[in-house]
């Protein structure tokens, strides 16, 4: 066998002791490997980066643009502008790019493209048309250059084209579910935070500027107890923060760690503003409603308990379309939602089930969390695949998407490559029928992705090499490709089969 390595990593590797390599392997603090100055090994600074470099902090690190997250880009179904988004950050029209072309319109009743110039007054409403979420939690936070609202783009985009339109706002639903934090209402004296290892007690004194009633909120990483005394409002919290490391709870990543966080808002009447949502909606030529999660609802470290929208939001979207059949409805998430009445805005990666029961993992969901066990029981039968073998009918597809115009794929032949003349994006699965059972399911054996002029037409070839038809031998450990006929079927989704072709494998 022969080596490509440099001689010099050879000599460097013979010269290290087995603690340095070791070392290397681990690190020297969150963010850079361990240096070793005798052999002239520098330290290598290493960030994340899943939503765009973060810098040398959790939060509020370096500036950086932000990158679509992964069902985003697996919605545009086009490997290059991938490619180009993840490998070159900086380039802001990159992601700009990624975000318009992973848009997927799922429903479309001649309500888009809007045509501005008949119209007179437009409602945006919901929360996250002027607070869109940026960036994800926990582990996916990321400080971008800037961040543009949908309310601002859209605002913009209808008094270019009509400068006469009146374009309205009312976000409909609360924009967070748990309560903002104190910021200037609290003030703490010195001495207000002491105790112990793993447990520590916080006091401050909170000082409301408005008179009424108010909705606290505590969120801590173990256990907590909030008190509140007195008319002066000392704040205490008693804290027993993360364990020490032990068998039955894991906590080795960050043993020693504590969050704490108090929120205080005034209350608020729910019902007036769903309310008066509707009621612009329904003053309005055309209502834009944008919708989804933030980082209240959606992020790392849990499980969400269904798929509703969070708090009130799917009556909003229910009492608006109601109000005004002119609605289009913008979902910002990034799983499976159960609105089967909605204008949505591609082409799908994920299959979006009818309801939760009809999912691969609603049989296990949503594990033990007590336990820390969670169990995959669909095994192989993830996604599209459950579907099909159980002939469930999804909600949506994966790979549906409209479109403003209409598309046809003809003279779909097999060679020695399969090749398709066609537009949009036309995608190939491939089954074995002589296979074992688990191989009995159609999957996605290649696609792609060719944009068409009006009346014209493409010709796309989509290869099937060995790597989309072998599948791994857990006992043999090595990977397997059955012998025996083969189908497949060519169209635009996962159920919008318009040819099927065979071929046999020796």
């Amino acid at each position: 066998m022969v080596s490509s390595r440099s001689p010099i990593v050879d000599k460097v590797l013979c010269a290290l002791t087995l603690e340095e390599k070791v070392s290397l392997l681990a690190r020297k603090n969150t963010w850079e490997t361990t240096n070793i100055d005798r052999l002239g090994i520098p330290s290598l600074k290493m960030t994340e980066g899943t939503p765009g470099a973060r810098g040398l902090k959790w939060t509020y690190g370096s500036l950086t643009t932000f990158i679509p997250c992964g069902i985003s880009l697996g919605a545009t179904f086009d490997p290059v502008l991938f490619e180009k988004a993840a490998d070159d950050p900086i380039f802001h029209e990159f992601a700009r790019k990624a975000v318009q072309n992973g848009l997927v319109l799922l429903k479309n009743e001649a309500i888009l493209p809007l045509r501005p110039s008949p119209l007179k007054r437009v409602a945006i409403i919901g929360p996250n048309a002027r607070k869109p979420t940026a960036g994800g939690s926990g582990s996916a936070p990321a400080n971008p250059f800037y961040v543009t609202t949908p309310e601002e783009c859209v605002k913009e985009a209808l008094l270019d084209a009509n400068p006469e339109i009146e374009v309205i706002y009312e976000p409909g639903v609360p924009f967070s579910l748990y309560p903002p934090l104190l910021g200037t209402l609290l003030k703490t004296p010195d001495g207000a935070l002491g105790g112990n290892p793993y447990c520590y007690r916080a006091s401050g004194i909170v000082t409301p500027k408005v008179t009424g009633r108010y909705t606290w909120s505590l969120s801590n990483t173990g256990k907590a107890k909030l008190f509140i005394d007195g008319r002066s409002y000392r704040l205490s919290v008693e804290s027993r923060v993360t364990l020490p490391p032990f068998e039955a709870f894991d906590n080795t990543l960050f043993p020693n760690v504590s969050g704490l966080r108090i929120g205080l808002a005034q209350g608020r009447n729910n019902q007036e503003l769903l309310d008066r949502g509707t009621a612009y909606a329904q003053s309005a030529d055309v209502a834009i409603l944008v919708v989804g999660h933030n980082k209240d609802s959606e992020g790392e470290g849990g499980n969400h308990a269904d798929m509703q929208l969070p708090g009130q939001t799917d009556a909003l979207v229910h009492a608006v379309c109601a109000a005004n059949p002119n609605t289009v409805v913008v979902v910002q998430s990034a799983r499976e939602e159960s609105m089967p009445s909605l204008q949505l805005l591609g082409k799908t990666p994920i299959t979006l089930p009818r309801r939760l029961q009809d999912h691969g993992s609603g049989s296990w969901f949503s594990g033990q969390a007590a336990n820390d066990y969670c169990e995959f029981g669909e095994g192989v039968l993830v996604g599209y695949h459950h579907f099909e073998k159980h002939d469930i009918q999804p909600l949506w597809p994966s790979g549906y998407g409209l479109s403003y115009t209409c598309f046809e794929l003809s003279d779909i032949r097999l060679e020695e490559q399969m090749t398709v003349t066609a537009a949009s994006t036309i995608s190939v699965r491939a089954r074995c029928w002589t296979a074992r059972w688990i191989r009995s399911c159609a999957a996605l054996a290649g696609f792609a992705k060719v944009f068409v002029p009006a009346g014209e037409d493409r010709n796309v070839t989509i290869g099937v090499g060995k790597q989309e038809l072998r599948w791994y031998d857990e006992e043999a450990h090595s990977w397997q490709i059955d012998a025996g006929v083969y189908r497949c079927f060519v169209g635009a989704s996962s159920v919008d089969i318009q040819n099927i072709l065979e071929f046999n494998v020796l």
